[in-house]
């Protein structure tokens, strides 16, 4: 009997615990629809504008407002841009807007943190590309690329019997064969002023005997820097992975690859131009305090050098520098003899030489609950404020728009943890004085030579701490 009495208090306290459970989740919830309301900034009563777009970490909140302002004047659409209370976190802030009562048009994302959750919650409209019948993950705000940028202005006296219009769009396409052969041809010319007949995308060209203005100015092929290994390093390195799948990369590590990777290498720093002369592998070339970016910089908008791998950074410089030579800029991509090692694409571009990389950091997304008629109102904004905040007066961004409309781009494998850390380890390894430094001091590189090197950077990609 005293066992039977016992059990009762104990189902009194599990139930008193279940309600106060209970109570609690339902104060959370409660609290939860509060920070939905007040997780805005500022926003004013939904009646008194048509949509709204969520800035998330946008970088300038005023100049949206006032683009926002501007684009209603001449459509009568009403746009609310709306931020969050100082202190919400920008990744929570997002979710709790989008389950509010009142959620954003629009909202924009950091596209590697972001994109596939909001894909697998429901909150994404697919926006279909017309021409490609491909489904959109949203609208890039901003490209980061890597590409070869060439004046095409240069390439208009350069080549006979062919503009820049005609002779850059096969050069594009060229396969590296082509593209090494020309390189070569081209760098002769350049120094000796030799003419000769070369073949890009199966069509034979020349080099025109009289030289203009501009190709009078150059003095090499390729300006980089030695001493600093963002671009004969990182860019490079992305390029190396660029046939492989983000999940397959570390599989592909075999010393073809790196045969491949020191033949580019061997082919860039082999036709380099200079600031004051044509510039050669040497002492000089790897020390920072001599040849730096900035130097190349210099080389390339001084006209010295026909072609500069360029970023995103370096074509706003260029752009606040010398916005004649940057309304003439053209990209190419940066090719590699991936063909001759037999490291085929897993990635399904059919070429990745006929590729530029690309990474869209921040995107913009249309909700998904939208009335088709509100999310075409929205969308048109979005495109209108692409145009003008991100390319406007930008011709490279438009260069790299190109690319990317027209699926010739790859990705890059940036927030992939472990490509980053090998990335990392291998560069610190590659920099060692007798390795890259001592490689880029020599002048002449042998076939043998080449296979040393790509040797060496194979054990370093396979070394550990």
């Amino acid at each position: 009997m005293k066992k039977k009495y016992l059990i009762k208090p104990f189902l009194v306290l599990i139930v008193l615990c279940l309600c106060l459970l209970g109570w609690a989740c339902s104060d959370t919830s409660n609290n939860d629809e509060q920070d939905h309301e007040l997780v805005y900034e500022n926003i004013n009563d939904p009646e008194d504008y048509d949509v709204s777009i969520y800035l998330g970490n946008f970088s300038d909140p005023i100049r949206m407002s006032s683009l926002a302002e501007e684009y209603g004047k001449d459509t009568g659409l009403k746009i609310e841009a709306v931020t969050t209370v100082q202190g919400a976190s920008g990744n929570r802030a997002l979710w709790r807007i989008l389950n509010s009562s009142v959620p954003p048009a629009a909202f924009i994302i950091d596209t590697d943190t972001n994109i596939n959750r909001i894909i697998s919650a429901g909150f994404l409209a697919e926006d279909m590309d017309q021409e490609t019948a491909e489904v959109l993950p949203g609208i890039p705000l901003r490209f980061k690329y890597n590409a070869y940028a060439c004046d095409r202005r240069l390439f208009d006296e350069l080549i006979l019997g062919a503009d820049a219009g005609v002779f850059l769009p096969a050069l594009e396409k060229a396969s590296y064969e082509e593209w090494e052969k020309f390189i070569i041809k081209l760098s002769d010319y350049i120094r000796t002023g030799t003419v000769s007949n070369f073949t890009v995308n199966g069509k034979k060209y020349s080099f025109n005997r009289k030289k203009g203005v501009l190709t009078e100015q150059l003095n090499g092929v390729f300006a980089a820097e030695g001493g600093e290994l963002d671009f004969l390093g990182k860019d490079l390195l992305d390029r190396l992975l660029a046939t492989t799948d983000s999940a397959t990369w570390e599989k592909a590590l075999g010393k073809p690859r790196f045969s491949a990777y020191a033949e580019a290498i061997d082919l860039i720093t082999g036709n380099l131009a200079g600031l004051y002369a044509c510039g050669v592998r040497g002492d000089d070339f790897v020390d920072p305090s001599v040849v730096n970016r900035n130097y190349a910089l210099r080389t390339f908008t001084e006209g010295h050098a026909v072609f500069l791998d360029i970023s995103e950074d370096d074509a706003d410089i260029i752009q606040d520098t010398n916005a004649e030579l940057a309304a003439n800029l053209a990209l190419l991509p940066v090719k590699m003899p991936f063909a001759k090692y037999g490291l085929d694409s897993e990635v399904g571009a059919t070429d990745v030489n006929r590729c530029i990389s690309i990474s869209t950091e921040t995107t913009i997304c249309i909700n998904a609950g939208l009335s088709e008629e509100k999310k075409k109102e929205i969308r048109d904004f979005i495109e209108w404020f692409v145009t003008v905040e991100n390319y406007g007066e930008n011709h490279v961004m438009h260069e790299a728009a190109a690319y990317y409309d027209e699926g010739n781009y790859l990705p890059y494998k940036n927030g992939n943890e472990s490509y980053e850390s090998w990335t990392e380890n291998f560069l610190g390894q590659i920099s060692e004085p007798d390795r890259m430094p001592e490689w880029l001091s020599f002048k002449d590189w042998s076939s043998e030579y080449i296979d040393e090197i790509a040797g060496t950077l194979h054990e370093c990609a396979h070394a550990t701490e």
